[in-house]
């Protein structure tokens, strides 16, 4: 873990999450589970979730509402809790793994 990278191009990104509806169900907890990795712009994650995540680092948390009139695909307003788990950078030389839930994960990776 770099502590100093922060969310951004080039970079793999672990985070756990809650997601609620507009009436305030929760509808997606990960935050006692596995933390969710992505490869930051591969559009692996739904669209507008990275845009408030840019920038952070390890440790930080953040809160945000995804609108349905701003983000496409989107049949009512979703509420997010996040905490970044870790930042770490994405390599050309990116591989699968079934260790790692198919994440592309460089050599410097431990998954």
């Amino acid at each position: 873990m770099n502590n100093n990278l922060r969310v951004g191009s080039q970079r793999i990104v672990s985070i756990r999450y809650r997601m609620k509806n507009s009436d305030g169900q929760v509808l997606i907890d990960t935050f006692e589970g596995e933390p969710v990795k992505f490869r930051y712009g591969s559009g692996e994650i739904l669209a507008g979730l990275e845009g408030p995540l840019t920038g952070l680092k390890a440790g930080e948390e953040t809160r945000f509402s995804l609108r349905s009139e701003t983000t496409p695909h989107l049949d009512q307003n979703y509420h997010f809790e996040v905490i970044v788990d870790d930042v770490s950078w994405a390599t050309d030389s990116a591989v699968t793994t079934e260790a790692n839930d198919g994440v592309a994960c460089g050599s410097d990776c431990d998954c």
